[in-house]
């Protein structure tokens, strides 16, 4: 099963991730997808909504 990343959370690595929802894993869409930098933190996602790297 792929990680599953939280608003506040460090990221792991440079890349690109998306937004899938907690409940039923569906895909937000390509408009929530953010390339993120190793370090930063995670931003705020759209209620009940986790990241994933895509």
């Amino acid at each position: 099963m792929l990680e599953k990343f939280w608003p506040g959370q460090e990221v792991p690595k440079t890349a690109i991730y998306g937004l899938y929802h907690d409940r039923t894993g569906k895909y937000a869409g390509k408009e929530y997808d953010r390339l993120l930098r190793k370090g930063d933190p995670f931003p705020r996602a759209v209620k009940d909504h986790h990241y994933r790297e895509k």
